[in-house]
């Protein structure tokens, strides 16, 4: 009858051990998953191999979901590691199209006269005044 306790026991908490060891690289991946593509960086790939582990996970396929775990895993830590040189670029670009975008009215109203004028001149030169009587 002990035997049956103890086997009931150890049926019940085995799975629940090995759940609980493996959503610490799951929750590790989707937290990183926020963060970068809050910040905008493309992670649909690793998103991918997230879901396609946790089906592998429902069919029971452990080392196969936990081989693409890491493997999201470790593409989402250097896409962590190259996150500071992506925002300095995507803000670098940000402010330049803002810049280009913000100089078109000032050159426009400091240099549309002077070639106004000048194409003015240059169609108006062979012109002559005369002098009626």
């Amino acid at each position: 009858m002990s035997f049956r306790i103890i086997l009931l026991l150890l049926m019940l908490f085995i799975p629940l051990a090995n759940l609980k060891a493996q959503p610490n690289g799951l929750e590790k991946a989707f937290s990183l998953i926020e963060l970068l593509s809050s910040e905008g960086v493309n992670v649909s790939r690793q998103v991918d191999l997230l879901n396609s582990a946790l089906s592998l996970y429902r069919q029971g396929k452990m080392e196969e979901a936990d081989n693409l775990v890491n493997t999201a895993l470790s593409e989402l830590t250097s896409l962590q590691k190259e996150l500071p040189n992506y925002k300095f670029w995507r803000n670098f670009w940000l402010f330049l199209r803002i810049s280009a975008i913000a100089i078109v009215p000032p050159a426009f109203y400091y240099i549309f006269p002077r070639i106004y004028a000048y194409l003015w001149y240059r169609a108006r030169r062979k012109w002559v005044v005369r002098r009626i009587r």
